[in-house]
């Protein structure tokens, strides 16, 4: 993929979202705008944890935040925020947490990216 062309993808899957939607409908209109809502108050925290674990160089709390927070972004479509966590998570496995602050930073703006959808999708959900 060339450099920047995520920066024009949707931070979240049209498809998972739509898939998401389905389910929530036979559960109750609740469903989907309280799973965006708990995945971004649950991401928040793992960031903070990963920030912690990178400054800390726990490098085995960084491997399991960075794979938690991992498969939650799959889980709602956040494919680019899943990605970066991935890298997080090999750093993790190495353990080392050299070049990890670039990566974070990298994640913060992608989460950020994946809010403003979040709040979007919470309007017209």
């Amino acid at each position: 993929m060339p450099a920047g062309r995520r920066e024009h993808e949707d931070a979240l899957c049209k498809k998972t979202l739509d898939g998401l939607r389905e389910i929530g409908s036979d559960l109750g209109p609740t469903f989907f705008p309280e799973l965006l809502e708990i995945f971004r108050q649950d991401a928040t925290e793992h960031i903070a944890v990963l920030r912690s674990s990178i400054e800390s160089g726990e490098t085995s709390q960084l491997g399991r935040e960075a794979h938690a927070l991992r498969g939650a972004s799959l889980t709602i479509g956040a494919k680019g925020m899943s990605a970066i966590c991935m890298q997080l998570e090999n750093l993790g496995i190495a353990q080392t947490v050299e070049g990890a602050p670039a990566v974070l930073a990298r994640l913060d703006h992608e989460f950020d990216r994946v809010k403003t959808e979040i709040e979007h999708e919470s309007v017209i959900a």
